[in-house]
């Protein structure tokens, strides 16, 4: 009994320290960094640096924002899809669910502005390509380390010194572009989408409603059913989406760089 208590106790020991065990690194798509091998201060090559952490910027930051802006305002464009039905004598006693069908358009348009609105960010943000945000972050961090060689090696110590300063220009950066591309989309691109969904969906429901005059007792000409609104509001709509910004964009200014640094380290 004595001896199974033991070898349980030493397995229970075991998986503890298995299970708990400190990380000593972290892994970069397949690349595993030991940070434990890693020098007080070393040289970071500049491209890789700003290549990497671009690439970071992109993908866990920017095209996250731009999919919660974009259900912004794929809502946004189903509130403004009103139906009006007349009251049809049908022959069959069909009963027209004029609130099942609104549910059911707000549906179809919210996904459509969903599926199109990429192409509309892609098209403006160019300005926030990887390549351009790399530029950016590359001329942001040699203006704090400046590199007085030929090569393209800057001190990690430099840069880990002045990270709160280069993140910030970064993030206001990101943030000032936006600012204006939200402005230009909904002044420019929005108002063209509306237009598209409107008669996409009016084109539906006009085979509806000349479905439903054939079926009716009465025989009417005037339009069963409509969607109706305008695009209105553009300057409040683009209000609202850039004062959701600090919302969706989530705040680089607790950023660490030092996982970007080792991964650009040259050895």
């Amino acid at each position: 009994m004595k001896f199974t208590r033991c070898c349980l106790y030493g397995l229970f020991t075991c998986v503890l320290s298995t299970t708990f065990a400190l990380p000593t690194g972290f892994y970069y798509g397949n690349e595993q960094v030991d940070s434990r091998q890693i020098p007080e201060n070393y040289p970071v090559d500049i491209h890789s640096f700003s290549s990497i952490f671009s690439t970071h910027l992109l993908f866990d930051h920017i095209d996250g924002t731009f999919s919660s802006l974009s259900k912004y305002i794929s809502i946004h464009f189903q509130n403004l899809v009103q139906v009006s039905a007349h009251a049809f004598d049908m022959n069959d006693g069909f009963v027209i669910d004029v609130e099942l069908l609104k549910g059911q358009l707000q549906g179809a348009v919210g996904s459509y502005i969903e599926d199109s609105l990429p192409n509309i960010w892609n098209a403006r943000a160019s300005v926030m390509d990887k390549a351009n945000l790399s530029n950016y972050i590359e001329q942001v961090t040699l203006e704090h380390c400046t590199n007085s060689t030929q090569n393209t090696a800057v001190q990690s110590i430099c840069i880990e010194d002045n990270a709160t300063e280069i993140v910030s220009n970064i993030d206001q950066y990101i943030r000032n572009h936006l600012l204006r591309i939200i402005s230009i989309i909904v002044q420019e691109d929005l108002p063209q989408l509306f237009e598209t969904t409107q008669y996409h969906v009016n084109s539906i429901l006009a085979h509806f409603s000349k479905y439903l005059n054939k079926q009716s007792i009465t025989s009417t000409t005037s339009s069963t059913i409509v969607m109706y609104h305008s695009f209105e509001n553009s300057e409040q709509l683009t209000s609202s989406l850039q004062s959701t910004i600090d919302f969706y964009h989530s705040s680089l200014e607790n950023s660490t760089l030092e996982k970007y640094l080792l991964l650009a380290r040259v050895d």
